[in-house]
C-alpha cells in the first residue's frame, strides 16, 4: 500500500469529487485522512493500486523532494517531477520563481 496526499482548495464536494473519480475507475481507497488548514484541504489517502490513482488524480510523478527551509508555519522545497510543465500549471498558486 501507499500513501498520496493532495493538498488543494478547500470547497464543498471536493472529497465527493475524489472519490467519484476513483470509484467510477474501480479503485480502492484503503484509508483517508483529511485536515483543512488556511482554507486548504489536505487529503491523505492510502491504495493498493497507487499508480492506477495517481494517473487518475494528477499524473505527475514526485522524483526527489528537498525541504529546503521552514519558517513560520511555511516551507520552501525544491521539486523534481515527471512532467513539469504539468506540475507547474496544477501548483501555480504555490510557486514562487527565483530570478
Amino acid at each position: 500500500m501507499k500513501q498520496i496526499t493532495i493538498v488543494a482548495d478547500d470547497k464543498v464536494g471536493l472529497l465527493a469529487d475524489i472519490s467519484y473519480i476513483l470509484g467510477k475507475a474501480r479503485v480502492n481507497i484503503d484509508a483517508i485522512s483529511v485536515e483543512v488548514h488556511g482554507g486548504k484541504a489536505i487529503i491523505s489517502l492510502t491504495f493498493k493500486d497507487d499508480k492506477k490513482a495517481i494517473s487518475l488524480l494528477a499524473n505527475i510523478n514526485v522524483e526527489s523532494l528537498y525541504l529546503l527551509s521552514r519558517h513560520g508555519g511555511f516551507s520552501l522545497d525544491a521539486v523534481t517531477v515527471s512532467n513539469p510543465k504539468k506540475a507547474a500549471k496544477v501548483l501555480a498558486d504555490y510557486l514562487v520563481k527565483g530570478e
